[in-house]
């Protein structure tokens, strides 16, 4: 199995580690080893037809901060490029989530498609805007579109759903859905206002060190601090009753 690579952050690593360790028991189980033919992020590539040294790649990520220092002599190409010129059977799609234009996302797994590679995204972006679009063309190609890493923080409720629950009629669910909201709506619950819930999310993760705010995250609590902005106009134009006027019991959180 031929894979490519598109973008190199904390899934594709994490990725790429799990397949460096996982070569032999990957091949006694399912007769298959998985190659990395072809890996780009936001400042460069590398590729290469017989399979990526694997620990090489993550050495040079972590060192250069980006795979271009993989090898450097190599001429840079773009995703797009990849998908048209190597010799693959799969896309992973990992670029950052665009709820704008779905870019580059899109044009990503749209090429791969209509070239007959599966494709598995985590990029949520694409499927917010396109889903139906997608699938009927991954039917039409003939190649299979997985998605479940992109809802539940991986957890693969989807083809639980789908494969296991087949017999049943699923009319609706409850659960948190997000690790950060549900932290964020937790303090609001116990008196912080959004500012200080988002900021105290972000203080935990600075002092674990684990968190690292990218433009992209900052954008979208920009989107979700402009919405609580919104909500909180709304209230007041209906006149509703703030939420401190009512008994905790009845503030329960549903999401």
């Amino acid at each position: 199995m031929r894979i490519i690579l598109c973008g190199f952050g904390v899934v594709a690593q994490s990725l790429a580690k799990l397949l460096e360790s996982r070569t032999s028991d990957l091949y006694s189980k399912y007769g298959m080893k998985p190659r990395i033919v072809g890996v780009f992020d936001s400042k460069g590539s590398a590729h290469d037809n017989s399979g990526l040294d694997l620990k090489k790649l993550i050495s040079a990520k972590k060192e250069f901060g980006s795979v271009r220092g993989y090898n450097k002599s190599e001429k840079i190409i773009s995703g797009l490029e990849m998908i048209e010129n190597l010799d693959a059977d799969v896309l992973i799609e990992t670029t950052a989530s665009n709820y704008k234009d779905a870019e580059p996302g899109m044009s990503h797994i749209i090429n791969a498609m209509k070239k007959g590679l599966h494709v598995i995204s985590v990029n949520k972006g694409p499927l917010a805007l396109a889903f139906p679009s997608l699938m009927e063309l991954a039917k039409y190609n003939q190649v299979l579109l997985r998605f479940s890493g992109t809802v539940g923080g991986g957890t693969p409720i989807l083809d639980y759903a789908k494969n296991s629950l087949r017999g049943e009629k699923i009319i609706s669910f409850q659960g948190i859905l997000n690790g950060t909201t549900n932290y964020i709506l937790t303090n609001m619950r116990n008196g912080l206002s959004f500012n200080d819930a988002l900021q105290d999310e972000v203080n935990q993760f600075y002092e674990k060190g684990k968190y690292e705010p990218t433009s992209e995250d900052l954008a979208r609590k920009k989107s979700e601090k402009d919405k609580q902005k919104q909500l909180k106009l709304l209230k007041k134009q209906r006149k509703a009753p703030s939420m401190s006027r009512i008994p905790r019991h009845n503030r329960d959180f549903y999401y």
